[in-house]
């Protein structure tokens, strides 16, 4: 509609002042473009594998020594959901799972594992939220741990190096895991929960 209504003008002027001026030749060009956005894309990285340290008490003053005390339990991590960015074609995994098996009530593990930015653009790390997908357990920051329905401590953890952290693209970064088991874990008994990083693009 905008080509038409121009050129019925043009005529119009062009009739008008016949005699005056000479017709000139009217046409156009057309620029056309695509603006294809940039992705936030945080993975869990297995170019580094995770690493599950156990730890026990040795005495209550002490530091704490490696291994597990019975030697029975045991912690083993493995990743799902493959995903590779489009843009940067880098891959890794959108889910980590901690598996600990035999565990007992003061049993210590630390896991290690590295978080990359396959995405174009730098991110800021902002929260980290704990959830009993199960509803059995739920998170109080007071204590640090996930709490069963009379707010008993069932399991502990802390982790390190994530919350305030700035990624770059292509960057990678180190984070640990700390868990214990509370002495009101009940025998026999299977636990969840799940940790969700969330983040967002830096504004700097």
């Amino acid at each position: 509609m905008k080509k038409k209504v121009g050129a019925l003008v043009f005529v119009g002027v062009a009739i008008l002042t016949v005699g005056v001026v000479a017709a000139l030749w009217v046409g156009t060009i057309q620029a056309e473009s695509t603006v294809r956005m940039a992705r936030m894309t945080l993975v869990f990285d297995d170019f580094d594998p995770p690493i599950c340290t156990e730890f026990h008490e040795g005495n209550p003053d002490g530091p704490l020594l490696l291994g597990d005390l019975y030697g029975v339990g045991a912690t083993t991590i493995q990743f799902q959901g493959e995903i590779t960015d489009p843009d940067t074609q880098k891959r890794g995994y959108e889910n980590m799972i901690i598996t600990i098996s035999n565990a007992y009530p003061g049993y210590m593990v630390n896991c290690t594992f590295t978080l990359c930015n396959i995405g174009a653009i730098p991110i800021d790390i902002q929260e980290i939220y704990v959830t009993d997908p199960s509803g059995a357990l739920t998170w109080k920051d007071t204590q640090g741990a996930l709490v069963d329905g009379d707010s008993s401590p069932i399991i502990h953890m802390e982790h390190t190096g994530l919350v305030g952290e700035r990624i770059i693209s292509g960057d990678t970064m180190k984070s640990e895991i700390g868990i214990r088991i509370g002495q009101d874990a009940r025998e026999g008994e299977i636990y969840y929960f799940e940790m969700e990083i969330v983040y967002m693009q830096s504004e700097y």
